[in-house]
């Protein structure tokens, strides 16, 4: 069974989180900072537990 995607760009965690855009990158580079997310190198958040996505 695959998993579902789980990278997200800020937008996209601004529409689910329903946070204004500020509070939004604030919580994600905190989260980023505690090493719990990391940046993909297209800017998308994904858990730091994760295997990067193949590019192609």
């Amino acid at each position: 069974m695959q998993e579902p995607e789980r990278e997200l760009s800020l937008a996209e965690a601004e529409r689910l989180t329903g946070l204004d855009p500020a509070s939004c990158q604030i919580v994600l580079e905190t989260l980023q900072d505690a090493r719990f997310l990391r940046r993909a190198t297209d800017g998308r958040f994904v858990r730091n537990d994760r295997e990067p996505s193949p590019q192609i």
